[in-house]
């Protein structure tokens, strides 16, 4: 099995960032499976962060259309089984499940769908309010309100770089992270998530995964290990995506009059 992880973070070459989470992907996924870390083009953030951006409509569609829709269409092309949102905010959610037939997961959604297995109620935290109001939006979109209890934002409000530089030593922000949790383990919340791509792994690294016995959730472990069992289902049941109204497909033809590919994948470190 061969999947597609695409961040939303610029990661040409060697980054930390994509040390720690080819590590932390390593240790999840089955040993059949191999799992390629994609980031989106050097330069696509123009210099600043993507949480800095994302409630921009026009930038978020500027920035993210080449890279998502282009890479999923690539992927399954290249005879990848899954391609994986690597990023909360799971942009073109609808239009990447309508381009391709292999498995789109959203990573905001397999933790949603986990976190109802785990929990009646599920809590998030997430970097800061801008992510919180786009999170906000898509469990509407999902129509899971009735299961999500607190919604709360880390103290201080850092942006991705920030984040990155504590992947070396961050006690006291994940202190704030386990206080912040517990606040919505007092709101009757039963399960975490920590709900953006750099927070999780932070979260993991530093083994987080119960605060006041509630289950804090592996923000990047979940979903990889969703889109393996999806590719399986797909195999062993066929299980697919619904064709008939949400998820319309173009022919082949027609997604190649409308989308450019280009010969780099974006900051891709496959081995």
């Amino acid at each position: 099995m061969k999947i597609w992880y695409q961040s939303a973070v610029e990661m040409s070459g060697t980054s930390q960032y994509r040390t720690a989470l080819e590590r932390h992907i390593g240790r999840v996924v089955d040993p059949a499976t191999t799992v390629d870390v994609f980031g989106v083009d050097p330069g696509t953030w123009k210099g600043k962060q993507p949480s800095q951006l994302f409630s921009y409509p026009t930038i978020f569609q500027a920035a993210l259309a080449p890279a998502f829709l282009r890479n999923a269409v690539r992927a399954e092309r290249e005879g990848y089984d899954a391609f994986i949102i690597g990023t909360y905010i799971e942009p073109y959610l609808r239009e990447l499940r309508a381009a391709v037939d292999i498995p789109v997961i959203s990573s905001l959604e397999a933790m949603l769908l986990v976190g109802c297995s785990s929990a009646h109620t599920v809590g998030i935290v997430t970097l800061n309010q801008q992510l919180l109001w786009i999170l906000k939006n898509s469990i509407e979109r999902h129509r899971l309100q009735s299961r999500v209890g607190a919604m709360l934002v880390m103290e201080p409000e850092l942006n991705e770089q920030e984040i990155i530089k504590l992947l070396t030593g961050s006690e006291e922000y994940l202190d704030r992270f386990v206080a912040i949790a517990r606040h919505a383990v007092t709101q009757h919340a039963d399960a975490i998530i920590p709900a953006e791509g750099i927070l999780a792994e932070l979260v993991s690294a530093a083994a987080i995964t119960r605060v006041d016995d509630a289950v804090v959730m592996d923000g990047i472990g979940i979903p990889v290990a969703f889109a393996e069992m999806m590719v399986k289902l797909k195999r062993t049941t066929g299980l697919g995506v619904g064709r008939r109204w949400h998820y319309r497909k173009p022919e082949p033809e027609v997604i190649d009059q409308f989308l450019t590919f280009s010969s780099s994948p974006g900051g891709a470190c496959v081995d």
